[in-house]
């Protein structure tokens, strides 16, 4: 993927906390406040099910605000979109100063590196796995136990939508900071063959 189209994809990325949000409401509230007409699902369900449900539940509350805080993530690809371009400006220019100087940071930053833009990933992905698999146990409880009636109104709500729209949301930050990660690695390569590297621009 060429860098222009790159920084575009990340510039329109959208914020991961109004999905974890959606989320939230339309699959934490039915189970824990109800509404006039449906009461919490979670006090429908015989004791047992009910502290097992409670158990699943603590686990996906804390990784969902986790996940609140991955929303970083979307503003360091805005960034390191922004600093390959300074590369690349600072290639033609044959700046050789500033070219180490974002590269290094690029690479080894704290806080700013890609290195660290990927663990953040890989454990904002793993919050979403356990968010999912609290999901999963405490569905397969609720059709278990719960009355038709209320289990279909619980199947109504677009819970399962918003769990996807963040599985697809956390894919495409992987994707944007691979490619990011590959034009880096592209423009250090060329960087070491010619005295002026090139980005696939």
């Amino acid at each position: 993927m060429e860098l222009r189209s790159l920084k575009k994809e990340v510039d329109v990325l959208d914020a991961l906390v109004p999905l974890v949000q959606n989320f939230q409401r339309s699959w934490l509230l039915p189970l824990r406040k109800g509404t006039q007409r449906h009461p919490a699902l979670l006090y429908v369900l015989p004791v047992e099910q009910e502290n097992q449900a409670r158990k699943e539940l603590a686990q996906a509350q804390t990784a969902l605000k986790q996940l609140h805080q991955a929303d970083a993530i979307r503003e360091r690809l805005r960034m390191h979109a922004r600093h390959l371009i300074e590369l690349k400006l600072a290639a033609l220019r044959q700046d050789r100063e500033r070219i180490s100087q974002v590269a290094q940071q690029l690479a080894t930053d704290d806080y700013f590196s890609l290195r660290k833009t990927i663990q953040d990933i890989r454990a904002a992905k793993k919050d979403f796995r356990t968010v999912a698999a609290s999901y999963a146990k405490i569905h397969a409880l609720l059709s278990r136990h719960l009355p038709l009636e209320e289990r279909l109104h619980f199947l109504d709500l677009p819970h399962r939508r918003e769990l996807s729209l963040l599985k697809q949301h956390l894919s495409k930050k992987e994707k944007l900071c691979t490619a990011l990660g590959n034009q880096f690695v592209l423009f250090m390569k060329s960087a070491n063959k010619t005295t002026r590297p090139e980005l696939q621009w």
